[in-house]
C-alpha cells in the first residue's frame, strides 16, 4: 500500500503541503468528529 502512495505525485504533493501547514502552525484542534464535520 505504501508503494502506491509514494508513487502518486498528487498524494505526495498533498502530504508535503500538509507537512508545511503543520510546521507553520496552520492547524486546528478538534475534540470530536461532529466538531470536525461542522467545519466543512
Amino acid at each position: 500500500m505504501s508503494e502506491v502512495i509514494l508513487s502518486d505525485p498528487k498524494t505526495m504533493e498533498a502530504l508535503r503541503k500538509s507537512d508545511q501547514d503543520i510546521k507553520a502552525g496552520r492547524v486546528k484542534a478538534v475534540s470530536s468528529v461532529k466538531e470536525l464535520l461542522a467545519e466543512l
